[in-house]
């Protein structure tokens, strides 16, 4: 049964599990750059109504497994406050996404893609307080909506300042 399954895989998918590897591997390696790599990779085989729940699924993977791996490093106070700013912007955000064409996702898509390789680096945010994780889990999450790939948007909100050696560790759907 199982020889049956992957043999019979198109090219297509076989290239995106490879490549699902890669960018894990650079996300590891880098800290960011290996979502933007799957969801370019995506793109050009799926349309972007498949493209951001399929590569929100795999981002839970590839992002579970290295939580789990260094559970001990994550900070939980940060934790509750990003993941109470992303449950209140996909509540809010819910309806909006689905309610929009499927050409407009394409455009929002493409330019963030264009954006992240030749655009500049977004800046981190100034405030140093607690806000700035609750903040960071709402923008990230709501740009998910549209882009797939907002780890860049959530490292913004993330500083490293008494956080150790270790990276931090968060619910980022690169």
């Amino acid at each position: 049964m199982l020889e049956q399954i992957v043999f019979t895989l198109p090219l297509t998918h076989w290239l995106l599990i490879i490549t699902s590897f890669l960018a894990s591997f650079l996300a590891a390696v880098a800290g960011l750059g290996g979502g933007i790599l799957m969801l370019a990779a995506m793109v050009s085989v799926f349309p972007p109504t498949v493209v951001i729940p399929l590569h929100g699924a795999v981002q839970l993977g590839s992002n579970g497994f290295r939580a789990l791996i260094m559970r001990h490093y994550i900070h939980k106070e940060i934790i509750l406050a990003f993941t109470v700013g992303s449950l209140i912007a996909a509540l809010a955000g819910a309806n909006l996404v689905v309610s929009l064409n499927e050409q407009l996702l394409q455009i929002i898509l493409g330019l963030f893609i264009l954006f992240m390789v030749w655009g500049p680096k977004f800046k981190a945010v100034k405030n140093k307080g607690k806000m700035r994780f609750y903040l960071g889990g709402g923008i990230s999450t709501l740009a998910s909506f549209f882009i797939g790939a907002s780890g860049p948007i959530t490292a913004a909100f993330m500083g490293r300042e008494a956080l150790g050696k270790h990276p931090k560790l968060l619910p980022m759907p690169q």
